[in-house]
């Protein structure tokens, strides 16, 4: 029997609110210090519609403090999963680890997943958030969470949108 408890063992944090793609998005920032051994963003994309004259390329931000100091493209190269018909498959598929990941032209639902080690950012670095540039349709919404693997099990987790 496991032992795992989904809100002991990673704490799960909103990184993006339901929004519209037809501007760029940055989610929130979160602090890893002491909080996360690795972080899983996981971000579901509404596609309702076509003609869109761009394809979305997620990435991850690091940056000094939670406030976003010092904020900068991360150039790490994170390992990336995508399901590009989450309404046929629950299949998330490897991608190749880079910085970026550029969704799939489609009107399907799409998933992405990316997983940071703390260990892979810049010296100095204690904090990340997810970004996402736009897709021109403004009825395409993307949400997201981060699901960050605890360093120190306890029943309530530090807080990791604080400094």
């Amino acid at each position: 029997m496991s032992t795992f408890t989904l809100p002991q063992d990673l704490k799960i944090v909103v990184a993006l609110q339901p929004v519209s793609m037809n501007a760029a998005v940055t989610g929130d920032y979160v602090n890893l210090k002491n909080v996360a051994g690795k972080v899983w963003m996981v971000a579901n994309i509404t596609t309702c519609s076509t003609g869109g004259t761009s394809e979305a390329v997620f990435g991850i931000n690091e940056a000094l403090t939670v406030a976003g100091g010092g904020s900068t493209a991360s150039t790490e190269a994170f390992k990336w999963w995508k399901n590009i018909a989450t309404t046929d498959s629950d299949t998330l598929v490897a991608q190749t680890a880079g910085a970026t990941l550029t969704l799939t032209t489609s009107v399907t639902d799409q998933q992405v997943v990316c997983q940071i080690d703390p260990a892979q950012l810049s010296t100095g670095v204690d904090a990340i958030c997810v970004t996402c540039t736009a897709t021109t349709v403004a009825a395409n919404y993307v949400s997201a969470n981060y699901y960050m693997e605890t360093q120190y099990k306890k029943a309530t987790p530090p807080a990791a949108i604080t400094s």
